[in-house]
């Protein structure tokens, strides 16, 4: 007789590209953050594959920075983030009814993120699904991550 597996009642999502579509929020924290140094981005369409990892490791294979100056530019771009890019997020369609219908059937869900845990929550309760999530894992907002 086969048993059944209690974690099969578990699902985790990635937050950006799974649930939304950051990308823009993304190039628009690049483009304010490189701004601040005056260079002002043109041609932004390399910057697609920014998308994802985190924010100290885009600005740094992308720009070659490191230490204090990296230091620097995270919190600019957080900062850019925070104030306007935040409002750049879309949630996908349907996004919203499939959380619904998964808590409904009993599902557990569970969000796991390289984005920052506070913004994060802060999208995840503007869109009105953050209830349907048991846990939401992020970086905590240190300048290591």
């Amino acid at each position: 007789m086969r048993q059944e597996d209690p974690t099969a009642d578990v699902l985790l999502f990635d937050f950006d590209g799974t649930l939304c579509e950051s990308g823009l929020s993304v190039i628009y924290g690049i483009c304010r953050t490189t701004e601040h140094f005056g260079i002002h981005l043109t041609d932004t369409a390399g910057f697609f594959n920014c998308i994802g990892p985190t924010s100290r490791s885009t600005f740094s294979s992308a720009f070659g920075l490191s230490g204090k100056d990296l230091d620097l530019v995270v919190q600019l771009y957080r900062i850019a983030f925070r104030e306007e890019g935040i409002h750049r997020i879309a949630l996908y369609p349907g996004i919203a009814e499939m959380l619904y219908m998964l808590c409904e059937a009993g599902k557990t869900s569970a969000i796991a993120t390289s984005k920052p845990m506070p913004h994060t929550v802060q999208i995840a309760a503007h869109f009105g699904i953050l209830n349907w999530f048991v846990c939401v894992s992020g970086d905590r907002l240190n300048l290591r991550a």
